[in-house]
């Protein structure tokens, strides 16, 4: 069996809705993806007992790719799963880099 690897974005497909950047009490930067960051903010703060609110989000075409891609840019500050140590700054800037 050959196994393909692919590098960069994948092809556009339809799949809109928004990345957003999350700040926490607790200093964390949740970099996420979903159609309704209010909504998501809303669970996580249920689910997780924390403080968090959504400083920033962007409208993407395909929102897992533009997640993805945060993600890949932020990795040497991941602390686990969506969480980053990163200055909310850096954050925002990265997710911003990328094309619409």
């Amino acid at each position: 069996m050959t196994i393909i690897r692919r590098h960069g974005p994948r092809p556009i497909r339809e799949d809109p809705g928004f990345v957003y950047v999350m700040t926490a009490e607790h200093g964390g930067v949740k970099i996420g993806m979903s159609t309704d960051p209010t909504r998501r903010c809303k669970v996580v703060n249920r689910n997780k007992a924390i403080k968090a609110v959504v400083v920033s989000q962007r409208h993407f075409a395909d929102h897992q790719d533009a997640e993805r891609l945060t993600h890949i840019a932020l990795a040497k500050w991941r602390l686990s799963g969506e969480w980053y140590s990163c200055p909310v700054e850096t954050a925002v800037a990265a997710v911003e880099a990328l094309p619409a």
